[in-house]
């Protein structure tokens, strides 16, 4: 009953028309309630992230000194908001890199080694041995590739040989393990090559387990290896450095209390990748919930608001995955609407809505999730934003255990390392044909690269869709 009571007063507070007759647009909080919701008090957040990564050797990431001082500023500022943070604490196993990797050819043609990565949980390893290109007849750019998916693509791989794949179609983990059983020594994934996704590809592995070491490569340097080793062979020599310690990772929670049961959830990840500071990812997510925080901290909504600060997102959505394995499912219940934001700055982005219904033919999310894009829409009509659909990507966001646990999902996004689309330019402006954020990831992930104007108006989108489906 209470799933159909809070349908019924999203459908009311979002979705009703203006005169009754079904034609008008959707109905939504008054914008003024978010008025303090600034492209300056956005920047005053972002600027204080910046400096807890300048004053940490320029990263955030989980479990390093620049991300305890962000956990203890998004406490501060909530307290600040009159809200009483908590910190969620789970096991964590946080890898680091205690060297950058060294990829060298012995001995066959030369090939420009420009930019490796390791991929997040790789283990340490030394190898030196041929290469043996999987499944890469022809190498073309694509985001289809299954390079490496399934055990047999491996028939040509010979014990000890550094094994070549594409990323695509699995996890990266899968492809790796896949290589392991194989008998390869070692593992370099090139990146798919299409549009947004060139550059030295740098991902997680999700976590430890493996006893190879895995790097990343762009799509150029990945096509030339496999041009290489096909035409006269090609041996590479290959290092990593690294190292998994068992440690404690730290979630922060806060809550505006609700006059009625049910919660809605608001969520951003707090972490940065290693290589940055992570200033739009993702601290301006962060910034948008600090913001909403404070602009409801007063309101006494019919459901309660919870914030979510995660960590660990960037090595393979841990802390919010931990959480949701952790609480018990009278609690889980309780969760009637999760809204994820993630990235709502980006230089070159838009302003993307994510598709709950699997109306504009992306992936349905759990029962319920239509109605949070409704109240987004809603909010984004109240604010006069252009809009977007964008795929609920559910492999890559803290929305993925949720989902998982049945629980309706949605948010709000600017775009992150995929190519911005002629269409999207028309509607939002900006470049097409270049990346939502090119700082994606990268130590360039910095204030200045941040566009504070559209930061503050997704925020203020989603402190309106908030005031709609907690009733407030």
């Amino acid at each position: 009953m209470r799933r159909v009571a809070f349908l019924l007063a999203v459908a009311v507070l979002a979705g009703c028309n203006d005169g009754g007759d079904g034609s008008g647009p959707a109905a939504s909080p008054e914008p003024g309630t978010v008025a303090s919701i600034t492209p300056e008090a956005m920047k005053r957040h972002l600027d204080a992230l910046q400096r807890t990564a300048d004053d940490a050797g320029g990263t955030r990431a989980s479990h390093t000194p620049g991300h305890a001082a962000s956990v203890a500023y998004v406490e501060r500022t909530l307290r600040a908001a009159g809200l009483a943070p908590t910190r969620d604490r789970f096991p964590l196993d946080a890898w680091r890199e205690l060297a950058p990797p060294e990829l060298a050819v012995v001995e066959g043609p030369d090939v420009r080694l420009p930019e490796v990565v390791t991929m997040q949980y790789s283990p340490s390893g030394t190898v030196t041995a041929p290469l043996a290109p999987i499944e890469l007849d022809p190498v073309e750019a694509t985001d289809g590739s299954t390079s490496g998916c399934e055990g047999r693509d491996f028939g040509t791989l010979r014990a000890g040989d550094v094994a070549l794949v594409q990323r695509g179609g699995c996890f990266l983990f899968d492809k790796a393990r896949n290589a392991e059983r194989a008998g390869a020594a070692a593992v370099v994934v090139m990146n798919a090559g299409t549009a947004g996704n060139t550059s030295a590809l740098q991902g997680t592995l999700a976590r430890p387990g493996l006893t190879i070491p895995v790097v990343g490569v762009s799509f150029e340097t990945g096509a030339e290896l496999a041009r290489a080793a096909s035409t006269g062979g090609l041996e590479l020599s290959l290092r990593v450095r690294t190292e998994t310690p068992r440690v404690t990772g730290t979630n922060v929670l806060a809550e505006i209390p609700g006059t009625g049961d049910g919660v809605v959830l608001l969520g951003a990840h707090l972490d940065s990748v290693p290589a940055g500071p992570g200033v739009n990812d993702n601290g301006s997510g962060v910034a948008a919930l600090l913001e909403t925080a404070a602009a409801l901290a007063e309101a006494r909504p019919d459901r309660t608001i919870r914030f979510a600060f995660w960590d660990a997102e960037e090595l393979g959505l841990i802390g919010s995955t931990s959480y949701v394995t952790r609480l018990p499912r009278d609690e889980l219940d309780d969760i009637e609407a999760v809204v994820n934001v993630d990235m709502v700055g980006s230089p070159n982005g838009g302003s993307f809505l994510f598709d709950g219904d699997g109306s504009s033919g992306f992936l349905e999310g759990p029962d319920g999730s239509g109605e949070i894009e409704a109240a987004l829409h809603a909010a984004f009509l109240a604010l006069d934003l252009p809009e977007a659909p964008a795929d609920l990507e559910l492999g890559r966001t803290d929305s993925a255990p949720f989902a998982q646990a049945g629980i309706p999902v949605g948010g709000v996004f600017a775009g992150a390392d995929g190519a911005k689309s002629p269409a999207e330019a028309e509607t939002f402006g900006g470049a097409a044909g270049r990346p939502y954020d090119a700082c994606y990831h990268r130590a360039c992930d910095r204030v200045g690269g941040v566009d504070l104007r559209l930061a503050a108006q997704l925020a203020r989108a989603v402190a309106l869709a908030t005031q709609a489906l907690a009733g407030a």
